[in-house]
């Protein structure tokens, strides 16, 4: 799962060669949305999670920079290849779990009385979806329109 972010700013820079502060401002507040965006999926991913490999589901987002031509087009991404990613987004039914290896066994450490816990195979309760991808799309929405005004005031003046 990802979210994408395409800017192009030739068109700032014909409306506006005569502002090359104007442009430096708008590429700078670019590579903040995206930091901040990145940041945002990490603090709305719940911290609990675990991956199989034991990496925490938070840290599994990665940013990159797809396309970066300076002061004119910044393309990223912020993706992560972790189906856990999806089943947080989107939540999931009760279902039947079970070892990865046939004959094998689940384990766990029981949060409540820290004692060991195994089984062949279980039902859960299902994930509560957490929507962490469109709320920060939402938001992210809100501050590339914020951007836009300001990117335009500041060349405008």
């Amino acid at each position: 799962m990802q979210i994408s972010v395409q800017t192009d700013l030739r068109q700032l820079i014909t409306d506006s060669k005569k502002s090359m502060s104007g442009l430096k401002y708008a590429y700078g507040q670019l590579i903040d949305l995206s930091t901040w965006t990145f940041n945002r999926l990490i603090y709305l991913t719940p911290k609990s999670g675990h991956t199989r490999e034991g990496e925490r589901v938070a840290d599994t987002w990665e940013l990159k920079y797809e396309r970066y031509v300076f002061l004119r087009e910044l393309e990223w991404s912020i993706l992560s290849d972790n189906k856990i990613i999806e089943y947080l987004e989107d939540g999931t039914n009760e279902h039947w779990i079970y070892p990865k290896s046939p004959g094998g066994t689940l384990h766990w450490i029981d949060p409540k009385t820290g004692k060991h816990a195994f089984s062949k195979g279980h039902w859960v309760r299902g994930i509560q979806a957490v929507g962490m991808i469109r709320q920060t799309a939402a938001e992210l929405e809100i501050k590339i329109q914020k951007f836009m005004t300001n990117v335009e005031t500041k060349i405008s003046n």
